[in-house]
């Protein structure tokens, strides 16, 4: 059903839930919008992800930041890489990293 009608459907988790998400969707294009409202850029910008959803918004934030979970070409794509979700990877970043 996802493929036919332009979505990407997916297990999260251990399939506890399903990821449906549009084909061609990526976070940056809503993150750039915000940027524009607040009068900002992202040279004062932080991303964490995870997904490929995060993927460009990591590659152009000044601190783009993979989650230890992520998928190998987030982590790739990222300027830092921190411990997992479950291990608060984001404290963790900010105490040892940024």
């Amino acid at each position: 059903y996802c493929a036919q009608h332009g979505f990407v459907c997916r297990p999260m988790r251990g399939e506890d839930y399903l990821l449906i998400t549009q084909s061609n969707s990526d976070k940056y294009f809503a993150l750039e919008k915000v940027l524009q409202f607040e009068q900002t850029d992202l040279d004062h910008l932080i991303v964490f992800g995870d997904d490929n959803s995060d993927l460009l918004s990591i590659k152009k934030a000044k601190y783009g930041v993979a989650m230890e979970n992520a998928k190998e070409n987030v982590k790739k794509g990222a300027k830092f890489v921190t411990k997992s979700n479950d291990e608060d990877g984001i404290p963790y970043f900010f105490d040892n990293i940024f």
